[in-house]
């Protein structure tokens, strides 16, 4: 923000602030109903105000906010509450490892908290645990499986690694480069059990019918963000510059309510603003006052017409647009979905029990625990999304216009779209049945919307979904 729009923030909370007091102190016309409801609209609008000024610096730059822990002044030991009650407390605890996991006990300085030792430790080239576990999550993550199928569970109750030999040589590698995620990413993606495909094979399956010895590639479903960023980039829409900011704090601190944030009111006049048209001044009325056509119709009908009709006493508002009250409608309340979005599905923006519908619906990770190993479902709620969803039909559409700009012909537009979605050309079956469908629709607007039809297909098609 520049600094006049920082000082007229300023002055809109001193001129709130000013208003508010006046309420407190004078009972308006109405009785004291009246009066909370003014004071409510008050608070809200303050609040609003104060949480866009809280979220820029001096310079009205965006602030970023994370949460985090804070030293205390003087660290001390903490005692242990009996049956978690507060009030209760027994024996204090000195600060340490737990001791299965160490050899011998760590010294801790009287004036420090521990942490800093914690993470050294845990950091440690004496810490195999760590290292293994972490490359055994990168091995799942590209070829499928982990090397030790339980995840979360490294001990004697877990699964035994099927390939031994080669988790701790990962492990060691991990180590040895600094620890470098991309240097184990280099040396997975550049070996031969990376790129092998999904082949059946009768005879290998009959001797290891769970493919624990990678004999062929395990087919998977691409995750929730894979796979609306591909959508993104086949569309040409992605946007690949991290956003400023975040979502609920540019609306201030307010708290989320069934997905909105912010006022869902204050959001809808403003949506209706923008969304409708601008009317233009007709000749012949008088004073340029236009006419709209709902205003024109309305005189015309009358009570008890048909379904549908409205007289006088029922008609609505004038300039109201159905369609466009749909649309505001379904922008407040599904605000975190971020259907509109186009940069990448890390920055959307994650609160808790109000995860967006294109990663929730994929078997999102929970945003509040730490997940080894995400569920893998196929259900009808994903066949539908792919199907209604409005982010799914605009980026179909955004697909279609890029391949007509870049194609003449319905052959090219065929091979290009399938390029696009599934990295090869489509088969003479696959290109004559698209061309007929093509063919159904005549002049241009019925063409790109069945070009768009064809993207959709593709988009919901098992093999843009899955790895193969």
């Amino acid at each position: 923000l520049s600094e006049e729009d920082v000082e007229r923030l300023r002055g809109e909370i001193e001129d709130k602030v000013a208003s508010l007091m006046s309420l407190r102190r004078t009972s308006p016309q109405g009785g004291a109903a009246t009066a909370q409801q003014q004071r409510l609209r008050a608070l809200n609008e303050l609040e609003q105000l104060s949480g866009r000024l809280g979220n820029i610096d001096e310079n009205g730059n965006p602030r970023s906010f994370t949460m985090g822990v804070q030293e205390r002044g003087i660290p001390k030991d903490m005692p242990i509450l009996v049956r978690g009650e507060i009030d209760r407390p027994a024996q204090a605890v000195s600060r340490g490892f737990p001791q299965v996991l160490c050899d011998e006990p760590v010294s801790i300085a009287a004036d420090s908290s521990g942490r800093l030792e914690f993470a050294r430790w845990v950091g440690s080239d004496q810490n195999t645990l760590l290292a293994r576990v972490m490359v055994n999550r990168i091995w799942k993550t590209l070829v499928g499986n982990g090397i030790v199928t339980s995840m979360e569970n490294f001990g004697v109750t877990g699964q035994a690694p099927s390939h031994p030999e080669l988790l701790d040589h990962l492990a060691i590698a991990f180590i040895d480069s600094g620890w470098s995620v991309k240097a184990v990413i280099r040396e997975i993606v550049n070996s031969r059990t990376y790129r092998i495909d999904t082949t059946y094979d009768a005879s290998n399956h009959a001797k290891d019918p769970d493919n624990a010895l990678l004999w062929r590639a395990n087919q998977r479903r691409l995750d929730a963000e894979v796979l609306r960023d591909s959508m993104l980039a086949m569309s040409g829409e992605l946007d690949l510059h991290r956003p400023r900011g975040s979502e609920v704090a540019k609306a201030g601190y307010t708290r989320v309510r069934g997905g909105m944030v912010g006022d869902p009111r204050q959001m809808g006049r403003e949506m209706v603003a923008a969304m409708r048209p601008k009317p233009e001044f007709g000749a012949g009325q008088f004073g340029g006052r236009p006419g709209f056509r709902q205003q024109q119709d309305d005189r015309k009908r009358m009570p008890g017409g048909p379904p549908g009709a409205m007289g006088y006493r029922g008609r609505r508002p004038r300039g109201f647009d159905p369609k466009m009250a749909q649309v505001v409608m379904r922008k407040v309340t599904h605000q975190l979905d971020m259907e509109d979005a186009t940069f990448r599905s890390v920055y959307l923006p994650i609160v808790r029990d109000e995860e967006p519908r294109a990663l929730a619906v994929f078997d999102f990770a929970d945003s509040s625990a730490i997940i080894g190993q995400r569920e893998s479902s196929h259900t009808a709620d994903q066949a539908l999304y792919m199907l209604n969803n409005p982010f799914v039909i605009q980026q179909s559409r955004a697909m279609a216009e890029r391949i007509n700009q870049a194609c003449n012909n319905e052959a090219d537009k065929v091979t290009m779209a399938f390029n696009l979605a599934y990295s090869r050309s489509p088969s003479k079956t696959e290109r004559m049945e698209t061309e007929r469908f093509l063919g159904n629709f005549t002049n241009a607007s019925e063409a790109v919307a069945g070009l768009a039809a064809v993207c959709q297909s593709l988009f919901a098609s098992a093999e843009f979904r899955f790895v193969d």
